[in-house]
């Protein structure tokens, strides 16, 4: 009998999920079956503590039951919640916030994800105010396997022309630079910017790997992803040990228990964007305000 109920249940689950799974997929399929589970199990135990208290012979194990299971419910997402927020301490006592310049007086390198992925965020704000002139980019994948601990060739790495229609499209294109192309970029180039997908951003990449060979950022773990990387570059080179950092806005990449205590329920670490609302100005110009654009918005 004990064995034909937990298959009921079981089996109740999967029809309740079944349908939600149609509509819900992915991460969003997990978080759903997670809250029937943990309904379906604090129901249970709701019950049986229930019963338990209504006894009296039970009654002083029934509150035992009561008490644990608040204090799993309620105390183990606070001690993971607490363990997340020192982490983060830990790493904003690593981001740099320094005094940025004026970007329309920079002829930058914008390091990205891919450019078909450019969109209503802040690479896509970028783009917005590089116009129908552009900017030169490279994808952060371009980097995989080289030794970006040490001065990069520009002229020798992959550089794209990255560009937004003014025509009111939001689909941005982009074309690789000839040889030639990529001399003239590489003398011009002088500032670094790095805006990655902190949401979407899974690993650490030879951004990060090439950061940690500078002594301050030594400690740099893998759950630590450089979120926002802007500096002045010069000689042609990509150097991210050597370069000046005038902000360096780094993502804890960690979900702590949110509560109640229940499968796949979790929460963001609580990252925020070091020097926000310089960055802020700085991406959010007059193009983007006469297209209203919600700036705030892209950051996130």
């Amino acid at each position: 009998m004990r064995v034909g109920r937990q298959a009921g249940l079981l089996g109740l689950v999967a029809v309740l999920a079944g349908p939600v799974q149609a509509e819900c997929l992915g991460s969003c399929a997990d978080s759903l079956v997670g809250a029937l589970i943990a309904i379906l199990v604090y129901g249970i135990i709701g019950l049986v503590v229930l019963v338990m208290l209504i006894r009296e012979k039970w009654r002083r194990r029934g509150l035992k039951l009561l008490v644990l299971t608040i204090l799993a419910a309620v105390g183990v997402p606070l001690l993971s919640q607490g363990w997340a927020w020192w982490k983060l301490q830990a790493t904003e006592g690593r981001e740099i916030v320094g005094t940025m310049p004026d970007l329309n007086s920079r002829t930058p390198l914008f390091l990205s994800g891919t450019v078909d992925a450019c969109y209503y965020d802040a690479c896509a704000l970028f783009l917005l105010n590089a116009g129908e002139t552009g900017t030169f980019a490279l994808p952060i994948s371009a980097l995989e396997g080289l030794e970006t601990g040490k001065p990069l060739d520009l002229a020798d790495l992959p550089l794209e022309l990255w560009q937004r229609p003014s025509d009111g499209s939001s689909t941005p294109r982009s074309r690789p630079l000839t040889p030639e192309e990529r001399l003239s970029a590489a003398s011009q180039i002088d500032y670094l910017m790095v805006l990655r997908k902190s949401w979407y951003a899974e690993n650490n990449g030879p951004i990060e790997t090439g950061l940690r060979q500078r002594p301050e950022l030594a400690s740099l773990r893998d759950t630590e992803l450089a979120n926002i990387v802007m500096g002045p570059i010069s000689g042609g080179k990509l150097d991210l040990v050597g370069m000046q950092i005038d902000l360096l806005d780094l993502w804890l990449d960690h979900r702590a228990l949110a509560l109640i205590l229940a499968p796949y329920n979790t929460q963001d670490a609580g990252n925020t964007i070091a020097g926000h609302d310089a960055v802020l100005a700085a991406l959010c110009s007059e193009a983007a305000q006469a297209q209203q654009w919600d700036c705030e918005y892209a950051l996130r």
